[in-house]
């Protein structure tokens, strides 16, 4: 390899980001870890993004480089077109609002070496924007000795019910992988849930996953699409039926597997129709039924033989107007309480 070309790409998509883009760069220059790079992709911003990213990559040259593209409304494009720029043996996806620590590559990059492992998980903690930690992944009881397989570190990431037990965010992985393991992961339009579909193809064509304690700061911030009332938080019924495909597929000589991920899809669709129920009020006619579309388009791919609360599963079991009504008396109930 080039002595010039950097050991980590840190593929950066970024979309009206200028309100945390500078905290985010600053907190990259700080690495302890020296031979590295920042490849930002600005889809098309209407902000300041594309100013601070020339500003940036102006004042850090070694450092810091930027491309932009037409609007694509979907992290995924910006981020292949990232790699693709990238001649770095490693890749880290780094989101534009968030946060490591200043030895993360470092210490991403040392277990690599020690495990010859193909992804290095860090320790994601989900924080307020006052900086509170509600949750991490994985969790403090967890083995980061252990190594996986690709398809164990899969499971992992729905054996949980709708939540994974390992970070796929902010991963160190061979960029060859990342390339090759996205090619083959189908592009769903602007959905923007399809990374939780390109991780699973990437687990599932690593040899070796190993963890650290590198530690990741995603912030949930309440101004994201994904935490707002709109439609396209629905779309995540649409995924769920790829996800739920993709580890029927890969599992199928494990039933324990299969019903594991038959199970986060319930968890999720049950879970998507009582955040329905509870914004509902804030929907147009026609935007309900595009969200009862999606959910008709979910239902028939929706399998029993699930991993799942024994008390709920009885909610599917009336059919798709059952479901709907049963889950809008429980909805009413609880707000009555």
């Amino acid at each position: 390899m080039d002595r010039n070309t950097p050991l980590i790409s840190i593929l950066m998509p970024t979309y009206n980001g200028e309100q945390y883009l500078r905290r985010t760069l600053d907190c990259l220059l700080q690495q302890t870890f020296k031979e590295w790079e920042i490849i930002a992709v600005d889809d098309n911003s209407t902000d300041n993004t594309l100013g601070i990213l020339k500003e940036y990559a102006q004042n850090y040259p070694r450092h810091i480089r930027f491309a932009t593209i037409p609007h694509s409304g979907s992290p995924r494009i910006p981020r292949l077109k990232a790699a693709t720029m990238s001649n770095a043996e490693w890749i880290c996806a780094i989101d534009s609002d968030d946060l490591v620590e200043p030895n993360y590559l470092q210490k991403l990059f040392t277990r690599a070496q020690e495990t010859n492992a193909d992804i290095v998980c860090p320790i994601m903690e989900y924080t307020t924007t006052n900086g509170t930690v509600f949750q991490q992944v994985p969790p403090h009881s967890f083995d980061f000795n252990r190594i996986y397989s690709g398809r164990e570190g899969a499971m992992l990431t729905f054996c949980n019910g709708a939540g994974s037990l390992l970070s796929q965010n902010a991963t160190l992985c061979k960029r060859g992988l990342f390339i090759t393991a996205l090619s083959r992961s189908p592009m769903h339009g602007e959905h923007i849930y399809q990374d939780e579909i390109d991780n699973l193809y990437l687990f599932l064509s690593a040899t070796k996953i190993a963890c650290c304690t590198a530690r990741y700061t995603y912030f949930r911030n309440p101004n994201s699409v994904t935490h707002q009332s709109n439609p396209k938080v629905y779309d995540k019924l649409l995924t769920e039926i790829e996800y739920a495909n993709i580890c029927r597929r890969a599992f199928a000589d494990d039933p324990t597997a299969v019903r594991k991920a038959n199970g986060r899809f319930l968890s999720v669709f049950v879970g998507r129709r009582m955040k329905y129920l509870k914004d509902k009020t804030t929907f147009s006619t026609a935007q309900r039924r595009e969200i009862k579309k999606m959910f008709r388009t979910a239902w028939p791919h929706l399998s029993l033989q699930a991993d799942y609360s024994a008390k709920k599963k009885w909610l599917f079991r009336f059919g798709f107007n059952g479901f709907l009504l049963t889950t809008s008396i429980i909805h009413a109930f609880n707000k009555l309480r």
